[in-house]
């Protein structure tokens, strides 16, 4: 694990100032980068081929909404807890919203609170 604790304290530590100051894309566009340094780790150093990766992108791109992004976002979620051992059976949506149910209540900013702890916990 990356962090000793995930706590706000350790984060507030670890995470510089100048990075909570950027903007909304400036940020997305660095998630990007550190996704693609996780697929490539031998890539430090080297240019990042935005245009190829747009290009492979592309199908996300035309035609497809946000709400469709984040169902692909849940479902390469759900695909990682599997590759981590979950034993996730045939999808059914009644069901998975019925084992949500207690998240649905809180705020979309509660449900990122706890988003961050997870992947803070998982990194």
């Amino acid at each position: 694990m990356a962090f000793p604790s995930c706590d706000i304290l350790t984060l507030n530590a670890a995470v510089p100032g100048s990075l909570q100051n950027l903007s909304d894309k400036q940020t997305q566009a660095l998630l990007v980068v550190y996704l693609y340094r996780q697929q490539n780790p031998s890539s430090v150093g080297t240019p990042i081929p935005a245009d190829t990766l747009l290009a492979q992108a592309a199908c996300f791109d035309c035609g497809v909404s946000d709400g469709q992004l984040l169902a692909f976002e849940v479902w390469i979620q759900r695909q990682a807890a599997k590759d981590a051992g979950a034993a996730e059976g045939t999808f059914d949506a009644a069901a998975a919203l019925k084992i949500a149910c207690g998240f649905t209540c809180l705020s979309m900013h509660r449900l990122k609170a706890i988003e961050m702890y997870l992947r803070c916990a998982l990194s």
